[in-house]
């Protein structure tokens, strides 16, 4: 058997094809990065693109809504208005966001700004008169339509660490469906000089009677990297039956070794297209299906096996194909 999986990072295409023992990376990525003026949105720092974490990477229990971007232990930088729009919502809380500050731009778009270290003087104005009326250190309230209107490149907030153990801005976008999605596909352009990693491989056994090498059981393998695009699978699988291949993978932006979920991954078996991750868009409702579709074996990205096939209550329209493989008697796979 044949096959290929393909993930996309932050700036371009990295593919990588499995052969009996082989996964080879081959990185396809434009020379330059799209022009800053021809982006839809204003960048909400000023400074270096660096993030900390990316769009739908896992967490326990949920996916991750949105990027973060670095501010290199500082507290205190201006938050952009990426567009012009008005304040909608206004948070204080000691966990989760901290503090955060909603924006519904023109578009209809929302974009939401966390673990803020304080607003500006207008916004923290009111949310200092919200909690002191109603005697909490904690508020959460909502903004008439335009109370409070801003135009592209207004400090809206001033970043932080509220509600999180390490200082950097926690930036998401929300369509109209307040549904968060990712500012990397078709929104912004960020440098990265780092293709995809790829650690290991699960073959799962989906229909009754179908064995690995370890038997009705998960069969897991471990890459060795060939330099930096080429992974070697050392043993050849054996497989019979149904299975599903689930893969340990992620994207560093090669700022930092920050391991991140990348924008897609692509399987292919015998030249054909046949499972799709594309982490672009997803409901709040969505969110607890991370448990079906990583299989955790260890800590760290390493140790999280995102399966490349259907999984019973998924309901992601980023995810696609039937992604289960058959096999003849006990052959090579």
């Amino acid at each position: 058997m044949y096959g290929k999986t393909v993930c996309k990072n932050s700036r371009g295409r990295s593919f990588i094809r499995l052969s009996a023992a082989t996964f080879l990376a081959a990185a396809l990525l434009p020379a330059l990065p799209r022009p800053v003026h021809g982006e839809i949105y204003l960048w909400p720092l000023h400074g270096n693109r660096r993030l900390s974490s990316s769009f739908s990477e896992y967490r326990d229990g949920h996916y991750h809504a949105g990027i973060d971007l670095r501010s290199y232990g500082a507290v205190g930088m201006p938050c952009l208005a990426v567009s012009e729009g008005r304040v909608v919502r206004v948070k204080v809380g000691a966990a989760g966001y901290g503090k955060a500050l909603y924006l519904k731009l023109a578009d209809g778009r929302t974009a939401v700004y966390a673990h803020l270290d304080q607003f500006n003087r207008t916004v923290d104005s009111l949310a200092w008169h919200y909690r002191v009326h109603r005697e909490t250190n904690w508020c959460d309230f909502r903004l008439p339509d335009g109370a409070y209107t801003v135009e592209v490149g207004d400090t809206v907030a001033f970043s932080g660490e509220t509600g999180t153990s390490a200082p950097h801005l926690h930036f998401e976008l929300r369509d109209e469906s307040e549904r968060p999605l990712n500012p990397l596909i078709d929104i912004y352009s960020l440098p990265d000089r780092s293709p995809p990693m790829v650690s290991g491989l699960e073959a799962v056994p989906l229909g009754r009677g179908s064995i690995t090498d370890e038997g009705p059981l998960p069969s897991v393998r471990y890459f060795r990297a060939s330099g930096s695009k080429r992974f070697i699978l050392p043993d050849t699988l054996q497989l019979d039956g149904e299975f599903g291949f689930a893969l340990s993978t992620w994207d560093e932006q090669g700022y930092g070794r920050y391991r991140m979920a990348p924008v897609s991954i692509e399987l292919a078996v015998d030249g054909q297209p046949l499972y799709t991750v594309r982490n672009e868009v997803f409901s709040y409702s969505q969110s607890g299906q991370i448990s079906a579709e990583y299989d955790i074996r260890g800590e760290g990205p390493a140790g999280r096996y995102l399966r490349l096939f259907p999984v019973r209550g998924g309901t992601r329209s980023d995810r696609s194909g039937p992604g289960v493989v058959h096999t003849g008697s006990r052959e090579d796979g």
